[in-house]
């Protein structure tokens, strides 16, 4: 059987076992839910910047004119921006999504990585919006879901370590 057939062969396991919320309680759940959440709401995110054809209303207000009073150069930049964006947003929730796989294994370097990607990705992302806000106070920023996505996570990455802390604790009540 080639490499495609094995992988065909493999896949529903490999989903099963790495994708699918963990067995058991309520504990083990939450964080996988959180943490999907996120990671699906920053793809949304992305994807709504990557097909728009303008900037978003509040840049209008931001900028203090419509998308039709700026100029063709000036229009392309943004869009050229706005496509960063959308595949920045994109790429941090599909990273999230893969580092399930050694999270759901328990590897503890994964926390640190969705950490990682979610400092050097939402933090900045949740200043701009507030920034943007601060600048043009009726512009309606997204910034309630940037701090939303960043809540999910870190949430979602500390009741992560719950089970960990919790069999450690057992493992110190028998010992003692």
């Amino acid at each position: 059987m080639g490499h495609v057939g094995k992988l065909a062969r493999d896949a529903p396991d490999l989903i099963n076992s790495t994708l699918v919320p963990p067995k058991g309680n309520a504990v083990r759940k939450i964080p996988f839910v959180l943490l999907l959440l996120a990671a699906l709401l920053a793809i949304y995110f992305g994807v709504r910047y990557l097909s728009t054809q303008e900037f978003m209303p509040y840049h209008a207000v931001v900028a203090g004119k419509s998308w039709s009073q700026l100029e063709p150069g000036v229009q392309t930049i943004i869009l050229g921006m706005l496509t960063i964006i959308g595949g920045g947003f994109i790429s941090y929730g599909c990273a999230v999504l893969w580092l399930f796989v050694p999270l759901n294994r328990g590897e503890a370097w994964s926390r640190w990585a969705i950490l990682t990607l979610t400092a050097a990705s939402i933090v900045p992302t949740l200043y701009v919006t507030i920034a943007l806000r601060r600048f043009a106070p009726q512009a309606e920023t997204p910034v309630a879901p940037a701090a939303l996505v960043l809540t999910l996570m870190i949430l979602g990455l500390g009741l992560s370590l719950l089970p960990a802390f919790q069999e450690r604790r057992a493992v110190e009540r028998i010992k003692s």
